[in-house]
């Protein structure tokens, strides 16, 4: 059977999946990112803990110095009451400020208003009102500003003496002033301190944490870099490895395919033997008819015109024969339909029910495909029974063909209405077996079975009776 015009070939692909080179790279390149972002997300967090840490530190220390008796009339003042007298809170802060480094500060009430400032230049300001809930806590609050301009600080143009009237690191503290024995909050401290000290104990902070994070991003890059690498080491052997054991697959899977190649030409060519042989029996008895008496020539018409017929037949099998196997050796691959199916085994089937006289019937329903080596396969198994049926079918009889869709694939009941199989051929019915019928090698059934085998379909006789037999080919879904 020729195949139809869109049929194309199929050339054989390779899946086999190739690592790139510039991977391993790319691994590590993003696996160091993701190592330094880390070690610098981790590096930000404790630099802003520990500044905070020492920021909190001196404010504490301000706090406790502030807080401490002195001798004189705040060492002697009852407790609880001189505390909340303005004048002793500011006797505190004159105290405080002559501390090294202070150089401003202020005095406010309870809810935050400035009472006083010193020196006397110092420019007036409220306290922010987040920091008075922390500071009715007693907990003092600090904060460093990197650089602030000193006129924000005092007056511009003062006639007291400044050191530069360039933007200064400043230490801000805001302590709360309270009495040792009580708990409540009488005052508010402020106290600007030169932060040139902290802000040298900051470089001094980033210059050790850049130096541990440099080395540990060294040390730890180092290890990463050798299990990545001695990761895609073995990955590379492992791929290498699996590219040999594919290729031998496809090796092993290319002599599989010859050698289920090589038993399908086996069985198609046992079929063909099988087919040739009744007629080419014919044809060699007519011209050994001939050959032993001339006068047979004229008296035989009859056997001329059978032998005629014999041959057309021998050379409808020998074309049909030798177009599957070339489609099967060169891979052409195209669609059949059931009922192209059903009308291939008919037509095969049509010329010798004439001459029998048998009736043919198809009954052909579904909407399933198959591919074409499936279908041209299935055909010679198929017209094989038929061939078998109307030897055992005599004339007036009926043979149907019967093909329908069904879940797990396709079914083909051949039918006949003959005398059944024999109960003593049943257990060997489709081995080799001496044949009935003249002429015949007993092949027919053994040939069958052996094509039904290749395409990994079951072929089963489900009836058998004095009215008749019913043999059944089942093309599982794979077989599609």
């Amino acid at each position: 059977m020729h195949p139809p015009p869109h049929a194309e070939k199929e050339s054989p692909r390779s899946d086999v999946a190739t690592l790139p080179g510039w991977m391993p790279w790319l691994v590590a390149v993003l696996s160091l990112g993701i190592l330094g972002a880390t070690i610098l997300v981790a590096r930000v967090a404790v630099r802003d803990g520990v500044r905070a840490q020492i920021i909190a530190r001196d404010g504490e220390i301000l706090h406790a110095v502030a807080l401490m008796p002195d001798t004189g009339d705040l060492a002697s003042a009852e407790p609880g009451d001189s505390i909340r007298d303005p004048a002793t809170q500011l006797t505190l802060m004159l105290r405080t400020s002559r501390l090294r480094g202070v150089l401003a500060a202020r005095l406010f009430d309870t809810e935050g208003r400035e009472i006083q400032s010193f020196p006397a230049n110092v420019r007036p300001a409220d306290l922010p009102p987040g920091d008075l809930p922390l500071l009715r806590t007693l907990r003092p609050v600090c904060r460093f500003h990197p650089a602030i301009p000193l006129e924000q600080v005092v007056w511009a143009g003062d006639p007291t003496p400044s050191p530069t009237s360039h933007p200064l690191p400043l230490l801000e503290v805001v302590i709360p002033l309270h009495d040792l024995h009580q708990g409540t909050l009488a005052g508010v401290g402020q106290f600007l301190i030169e932060g040139g000290s902290v802000e040298r104990e900051f470089a001094r902070l980033d210059a050790s944490l850049n130096l541990q994070a440099a080395l540990g991003f060294l040390v730890a890059g180092s290890l990463l870099g050798g299990v990545v690498g001695l990761g895609f080491r073995r990955l590379r052997k492992s791929h290498r490895l699996l590219e040999q054991r594919t290729a031998d697959l496809l090796q092993a899977n290319q002599e599989l395919i010859q050698t289920a190649k090589t038993s399908a030409v086996g069985a198609v060519t046992s079929h063909l033997v099988h087919e040739l042989k009744n007629p080419l029996a014919g044809v060699h008895n007519l011209m050994v008819a001939c050959a032993t008496d001339p006068r047979a020539v004229e008296a035989s018409a009859g056997e001329w015109r059978e032998a005629a017929a014999a041959t057309r037949r021998m050379q409808s099998v020998i074309a049909e024969i030798v177009a599957l196997l070339r489609e099967d050796q060169d891979s052409v691959h195209y669609q059949l339909s059931l009922q192209d199916l059903g009308g291939l085994v008919m037509h095969r089937l049509r010329e010798g029910a004439g001459t029998r006289g048998v009736a043919l019937e198809a009954a052909v329903s579904g909407s399933r495909t198959l591919n074409n080596r499936t279908g041209n396969l299935a055909a010679l198994i198929l017209v094989n029974l038929g061939q078998n049926a109307l030897q055992a079918t005599s004339v007036g009889g009926r043979i149907s063909l019967e093909i329908r869709e069904v879940a797990h694939g396709i079914e083909c009941d051949m039918k006949d209405d003959g005398t059944g199989v024999p109960a003593d051929l049943a257990p060997r019915l489709f081995h080799p077996v001496a044949s009935r019928h003249a002429g015949g090698s007993g092949l027919g059934l053994s040939i069958c079975k052996q094509l039904a085998n290749h395409l990994g379909a079951t072929l089963e006789l489900v009836e058998s009776s004095p009215s008749g037999s019913t043999f059944r080919l089942t093309l599982p879904l794979s077989a599609l």
